[in-house]
């Protein structure tokens, strides 16, 4: 149920969290543009994004004129970078990178942000696909064939699901040593687990936080476009000794990516 919660006079911050499928598989003017143009109506202070992806043509630089509300940002720079990015309207402070496995897509970003003299920290990560996506193709086409087929797809698909389930669990605990290890203000984590609240790297991963969505969330909660929207798989977090959620939305009108952002707005206690 939500609750009705004024701030007041108090200091709000507002986080979202969104996979954005690397600019809808297109990074471009186009497409930093109408995101840009959809993030500025919700005007969060805070943006986390996942699979955020640039080319060689189409760089950092020239995606941040498009989000030139938010001068302060945080992009990995390494070869390849890591897939994620911090961008606020406050000043980052300090940030950590850390990929998690074999390739540029998992892994996590730590940054410290100055929030008119108050030090939070914020962890966006992506752990493991389902790859679900990537076998959509093959289900479609098995419905065409007889029943052998069928069960072939689905035990493929069943294998698949169970392969990336326990990869997942082990990046969240590394996630959750992470933060044990390396967070020292009050800590927001967001980010795309590709995990329901009902698996264990929910659970690793958030640790001893709260929900925002649970604890204040407005509307229906999936995050994931597909089966039947059903899923929320992307999260986030807060520190309920620090932190008191106003509200928390998932917003179904930006059309970049398989999955629908998350935004939550706190005060700070």
């Amino acid at each position: 149920i939500h609750k009705t919660i004024k701030a007041g006079s108090r200091t709000t911050l507002k986080v979202a969290t969104f996979n954005i499928a690397g600019f809808d598989g297109e990074p471009s003017h186009w497409s930093a543009s109408a995101l840009a143009e959809e993030f500025s109506k919700d005007n969060p202070d805070v943006i986390c994004m996942q699979e955020f992806a640039y080319t060689k043509d189409f760089g950092v630089d020239s995606i941040a004129r498009y989000f030139n509300e938010y001068p302060y940002y945080v992009v990995d720079n390494h070869e390849p970078p890591l897939l994620l990015a911090v961008y606020s309207k406050y000043p980052i402070t300090g940030s950590h990178y850390y990929r998690i496995g074999d390739n540029n897509i998992n892994g996590m970003i730590l940054a410290s942000i100055d929030v008119k003299g108050k030090t939070v920290d914020i962890l966006t990560c992506h752990l493991n696909t389902t790859s679900f996506n990537q076998k959509r193709g093959a289900i479609t086409t098995s419905m065409q064939h007889g029943i052998s087929e069928k069960l072939s797809v689905a035990r493929d698909l069943i294998n698949t699901l169970h392969k990336n389930f326990i990869i997942r669990e082990k990046q969240a605990c590394t996630v959750n040593s992470l933060k044990k290890r390396l967070v020292h203000h009050p800590l927001i984590t967001c980010g795309d687990l590709n995990s329901t609240p009902f698996s264990c790297a929910y659970s690793r991963v958030r640790g001893e936080q709260s929900d925002a969505f649970a604890d204040n969330g407005k509307g229906y909660g999936n995050t994931y476009k597909y089966l039947h929207s059903l899923f929320r798989i992307d999260h986030i977090f807060y520190d309920k000794q620090s932190f008191e959620v106003v509200d928390c939305e998932v917003k179904r009108n930006y059309d970049f990516s398989d999955h629908y952002p998350q935004i939550a707005t706190f005060v700070i206690k």
